[in-house]
């Protein structure tokens, strides 16, 4: 009974000096996942009308038939749709591990 006891403190100690680690790490992801989330919502509102524009441009060169600039628009136009979901994913993986942080230090 008494070295579980003592297994038991140990790991208490353990748990707590983790716990005192993670703090400023969940603490840093916390302010980087702040920080990207106003940086996205800001972008939005320039990147939007842009794709927008990106599109009609495209309209036009389609109906032109001008297929070297539709290219150009085009891998523009997917450029910024692929940032902004590895930018999405990015905050997801942010807050999936802020999540279990803050499980792990209210346990």
């Amino acid at each position: 009974m008494k070295l579980a006891m003592k297994d038991a403190l140990k790991e208490t100690g353990m748990r707590f000096i983790m716990k005192m680690m993670i703090i400023p790490v969940f603490l840093v992801l916390k302010i980087i996942g702040s920080i990207s989330r106003i940086i996205v919502e800001a972008s939005t509102l320039v990147a939007g009308p842009f794709l927008i524009f990106v599109l009609g441009c495209s309209i036009y060169c389609i109906v032109k038939a001008n297929w070297q600039s539709l290219l150009i628009l085009a891998l523009v136009g997917g450029g910024c749709i692929l940032l902004y979901v590895l930018i999405g994913l990015l905050l997801g993986v942010i807050d999936i591990a802020g999540a279990r942080m803050k499980r792990f230090l209210h346990s």
